[in-house]
């Protein structure tokens, strides 16, 4: 292909994520992978290779984490946006009782910490703890006692397990040994 055609089809990428994200109101993220995937096949790209060249193109092994943080912030909005969160904090506080909201929280972290990245988890606690914050019982002084322990504990549970069983991404190779 030629230079022009190259320049015109990343031209046209622009445009359409300007499009996707003023207009259209997509998420900017998804509107970025969409719009990287079109432009990579209407430049002659495999279909085939089109995975590793984005994540390439992203950075290598930043590529494929940029990928799942993006994805858990979007989550982590979905809830927020939907009353989960807070729907999440009223079942807890009835459950467990007022005193007992900041074991609640912790306990979720430990868990939490076990199977994902500590990015993504990190961003799909934070809604579900503005969520408990935001309940009439407490007041927003209490944010940083919700926060401290759960997000404290899920920082621990996940260096334990990211030690046991180092998993791919950037910082293990220092926890691995």
């Amino acid at each position: 292909m030629s230079t022009i055609t190259l320049l015109c089809i990343a031209l046209a990428g622009v445009i359409m994520l300007l499009l996707l994200v003023i207009k259209e109101k997509v998420q900017p993220f998804v509107a970025l992978l969409l719009v990287s995937l079109l432009v990579a096949l209407a430049a002659g790209i495999p279909a085939g290779e089109v995975g590793k060249v984005m994540i390439a193109g992203m950075g290598g092994v930043l590529g494929s984490v940029t990928i799942i943080i993006g994805l858990g912030a979007m989550l982590g909005r979905m809830i927020e946006h939907s009353g989960g969160a807070e729907s999440l904090a009223n079942y807890f506080s009835r459950k467990l009782g007022d005193k007992r909201t900041i074991a609640a929280l912790t306990l979720a972290a430990f868990f939490l910490g076990i199977p994902v990245f500590f990015d993504v988890g990190f961003i799909i606690l934070a809604p579900i703890i503005y969520g408990f914050a935001r309940l009439p019982k407490y007041h927003h002084s209490n944010l940083a006692c919700l926060s401290l322990g759960s997000c404290s504990l899920f920082t621990w549970r996940y260096r334990r397990i990211q030690a046991l069983s180092p998993q791919r991404g950037y910082s293990t190779q220092t926890s691995a040994g």
